[in-house]
């Protein structure tokens, strides 16, 4: 496009096939049809002038034999020559008359008739040059080019003539058709010749085009002569069976470095997964290695506060609540990684929930008055089929988020409800100031935490809902969340029916 934002593309139509007809036809159409317009018009004027002279003759011929009859005023010879100019049926009637009280008219059955098709020719009786011992030859005709003595009037049907007229017309006609019709065959089978191998041209750059770097442009030229050049069609198609070569050598390349790439990134994959499941499981396996330090660092600290003076207890203090939140930040790095090395297999069994959540209750019941948070529990005597520690790590942890973030003197609803396909949802509600949409993907992620920009350990570490999406998934759910700012968070699973509910222990 240029810069000025006109468009100068070239606006074709149709096609090359019937542009290459129309111009090889319309010229010979053209010479056609004036040649045959030419000729036709030579022939008509041919057969009115033969018409017409042949014409002029009869009435010369009869004026030339009835000079004398006239001048004599022999009635019966005058009607002689007549009869005898209409006996070759060259005329349909003949008039000869002296303007002096001889007219003879010969012929003429059905002139009434024929008056439209008939044709006067006319012509003047002179008297010839007679001798001057004749004894009646008047005086002074006895010389050349004297005055005429009458006329001759002889008419001739134009019948025959508009017949002739007619079958010439027709006859152009005809020939212009067929020179139209030889021109316009002759001039397709050219166009044929001339778009065929542009056709195959075409099929072939669009073979190359769809990635089938084997197709083939099939033409080829005879031999040519020493000294010619190849025809052009066979040129192209030798330039576009090269670039077609050229593109299948490179295709061919380029796959090969492909297939290099993906099997070295396939390996180094390989690599890191191996790398990652090896640290997830010696993660996994080094858990009671790991917590046994920690637990002996608790139990020191305790001792410690016993017998410590005023001065070190609010150390002896921190001391303990880091330790605390290290052992929770421990907990939950080996539950991912124990999830990340697929060691953990759920034990599905039927829950019935009113015992899951009076335990939940029980463990919760100290956070929940500490916040001066009411929860409600609403199990219905409904029971699930699912995991029981992994179904109460993810409801304890959905509790736990919902009780921090709960208003003081808030209500927080954990309840189950039966839905359609036998699935039971479990629906943990509170009145928080809610999530924006912003955020509603992310919180599942490791790490993430929403407002805690400080990393305030006591805000949590940004795993608790990370670790419950991955037990969710294990479970064959996922948990769904429905908030809005200033309108609470209602965090929902999802999970089948039992197909008995178990009496409660």
């Amino acid at each position: 496009m240029p810069a000025g934002g006109a468009d100068t593309r070239l606006v074709v139509r149709g096609s090359l096939q019937r542009d290459l007809v129309r111009l090889g036809l319309l010229p010979c159409a053209v010479v056609a049809l004036l040649l045959t317009g030419w000729l036709t018009h030579s022939r008509l004027v041919m057969l009115d002038d033969v018409f017409a002279a042949e014409g002029r003759a009869i009435a010369r011929q009869v004026a030339a034999m009835s000079d004398l009859s006239l001048y004599a005023g022999d009635v019966a010879a005058l009607q002689s020559v007549a009869q005898a100019a209409l006996r070759g049926g060259q005329a349909s009637r003949v008039e000869i008359d002296n303007g002096a009280g001889i007219h003879v008219v010969a012929g003429g059955g059905g002139a009434a008739r024929q008056a439209d098709a008939l044709r006067p020719f006319t012509a003047d009786v002179v008297l010839r040059e007679a001798s001057p011992t004749m004894a009646f030859a008047p005086p002074g005709l006895t010389a050349p080019g004297g005055q005429a003595i009458g006329r001759v009037l002889a008419l001739r049907d134009t019948t025959a003539l508009q017949r002739a007229r007619m079958l010439s017309l027709l006859a152009g006609i005809g020939t212009g058709l067929l020179a139209l019709s030889g021109a316009w065959l002759a001039v397709r089978h050219m166009a044929r010749d001339i778009a065929r191998p542009l056709r195959r041209v075409t099929e072939t750059v669009a073979a190359l085009q769809a990635g089938r770097f084997e197709a083939r442009c099939a033409i080829a030229a005879h031999t040519p002569r020493r000294g010619r050049p190849l025809h052009e069609f066979a040129t192209l198609a030798h330039d576009v069976n090269r670039m077609a070569e050229q593109l299948q050598r490179h295709k061919q390349a380029s796959d090969e470095r492909v297939r290099e790439a993906t099997a070295v990134a396939l390996e180094r994959m390989t690599e890191a997964e191996q790398a990652a499941l090896s640290r997830s499981r010696f993660l996994a396996a080094a858990s009671h290695d790991l917590r046994q330090p920690l637990h002996a660092m608790g139990l020191f600290i305790d001792g410690l506060l016993a017998g410590a003076a005023e001065a070190q207890r609010p150390a002896l203090l921190r001391l303990q609540e880091s330790t605390a939140f290290m052992s929770l930040l421990l907990d939950d790095l080996l539950d991912i990684s124990r999830l990340d090395a697929r060691v953990l297999d759920p034990e599905m069994a039927d829950l019935p929930l009113a015992a899951l959540f009076g335990a939940l209750a029980a463990q919760h019941a100290a956070h929940a008055a500490a916040g001066r948070v009411r929860v409600v529990w609403r199990a219905r005597s409904l029971a699930v089929r699912s995991d029981a520690a992994m179904l109460q790590r993810i409801i304890g942890n959905l509790v736990a988020n919902a009780i921090r973030h709960a208003p003081a003197g808030g209500t927080v609803l954990v309840t189950a409800r039966r839905r359609h396909g036998g699935r039971v949802r479990i629906e943990v509600r509170d009145g928080g100031v809610g999530i924006a949409p912003a955020h509603q993907q992310r919180i599942f992620e490791e790490f993430y935490q929403v407002g805690n920009g400080e990393r305030d350990r006591r805000q949590g570490f940004g795993l608790g809902l990370a670790i419950c999406a991955r037990l969710a998934a294990l479970l064959g759910s996922r948990i769904a969340l429905r908030s809005a700012p200033g309108c609470g968070s209602t965090f929902s699973l999802a999970l089948p029916c039992a197909a008995t509910v178990p009496p409660v222990p």
